[in-house]
């Protein structure tokens, strides 16, 4: 009976590392899947933000905005990073409008890169 406590060990061991082998390789594939979609992106200040919980509850909203596909809150430099789809024409009213849905200062818009899914 003591022998099964090792074997059980193993075998866990064993699916543990299939189950990482098979989410690294699989996800990194996604992601270029979906790093083809992307459209522009654009940077916008974002004032009122005082701690980490504040991204979370602004990248929601933003993310409503049709058209929008992620985004990246920083809110020590008060700023978020909005990755559109590759189809989408987003006013920039419309993200200042869910700044402020989230109770946050919108600022200028800060940047705008084109992704044009070559990697």
């Amino acid at each position: 009976m003591t022998s099964v406590k090792p074997i059980s060990r193993l075998v866990f061991c064993a699916l543990t590392l299939a189950a990482m082998v098979v989410f690294f390789e699989i996800a990194p594939a996604a992601e270029n899947g979906a790093e083809q979609q992307k459209g522009e992106v654009r940077i916008y200040e974002v004032f009122g933000m005082g701690c980490p919980a504040c991204q979370g509850g602004l990248a929601k909203l933003v993310e409503k905005v049709d058209g929008v596909s992620q985004t990246e809150v920083n809110w020590k430099e008060q700023r978020i990073k909005v990755t559109f789809t590759k189809e989408a024409s987003v006013d920039d009213e419309k993200i200042y409008e869910a700044i402020r849905k989230a109770n946050f200062t919108p600022g200028k818009r800060l940047d705008v890169e084109k992704n044009d899914g070559k990697g």
